[in-house]
């Protein structure tokens, strides 16, 4: 059987068409390195931002409220970085920070689960009785309750109008209104 990585790629090559010479392995290298190095760089923001938020923690006021910003704005563009940050500084007892970090997260189906699990972790009672909230409109809303279901809606703050279950009870309800 036999055979490795390299003589792998040596078949590939082979069967390309292409003539394997000494300078082949080094253009192969350069364009593996050249694939690479954007997941490279992302990564060193990242590793910035972090660093910059462990750092903030040792400062006082406005230059913590800089180096803050700052590691948000490395990466503004990278939602699970975002979402790596906000558990960090969840870690660090920075509680506002981390909501701050989630306000910069997009809310795509993609992301929610994660947003929902962090903001559970910022405050679990308050998230949970929002939940147990729409679960009783939810029921309401199965025995045909509509005036109850109406009142108990009001209950369920604006900040979860973009939960799925949410808009299917406004939808109920806009329906038998």
């Amino acid at each position: 059987m036999g055979g490795g990585f390299i003589d792998a790629l040596i078949t590939i090559w082979m069967d390309l068409g292409l003539p394997w010479t000494s300078m082949t392995p080094l253009y192969i290298t350069l364009i593996g390195a050249g694939v690479l190095f954007p997941f490279f760089l992302r990564n060193i923001r990242i590793s910035q931002a972090r660093n910059l938020l462990k750092r903030s923690n040792s400062l006082y006021h406005q230059e913590r409220l800089n180096m803050e910003q700052l590691a948000i704005a490395k990466v503004q563009d990278i939602p699970v970085a975002l979402l790596g940050l906000a558990d960090q500084a969840i870690a660090m007892k920075r509680i506002q920070l981390a909501e701050e970090i989630l306000t910069h997260v997009p809310d795509t189906k993609k992301y929610r689960p994660e947003k929902r699990r962090i903001a559970q972790r910022i405050s679990p009672t308050s998230s949970l009785d929002h939940w147990v909230q729409i679960q009783k409109v939810q029921n309401l809303i199965s025995q045909e309750m509509w005036d109850a279901a109406k009142i108990q809606r009001l209950q369920i703050p604006d900040s979860y109008c973009q939960e799925e279950e949410v808009i299917w009870i406004d939808e109920q309800l806009a329906l038998h209104s």
